[in-house]
């Protein structure tokens, strides 16, 4: 897990002293979390058709997620 605190202050030069700068500046405070998880799915295997059926499904499987996630989400990925 990442958290990530970007905290950003602005404002015009030499106004901050005076009782009228907080019209002349500007602060902004971004939180992002980001998470990672993986998943595993173990499988036995026993002989070759097996294998190929597990494969096949597996590809399924990805298919199914990709043609379900919205294109602007696909791309943050």
């Amino acid at each position: 897990m990442k958290l990530d605190l970007r905290d950003s202050r602005g404002g015009l030069p030499g106004s901050g002293d005076n009782p009228v700068g907080n019209f002349f500046r500007n602060a902004s405070t971004q939180f992002v979390k980001k998470e990672l998880v993986i998943l595993l799915k173990p499988t036995i295997i026993q002989g070759d058709r097996n294998w190929e059926e597990d494969l096949v499904q597996t590809r399924a499987r990805f298919e199914a997620v990709n043609t379900s996630t919205p294109a602007s989400e696909a791309g943050r990925r």
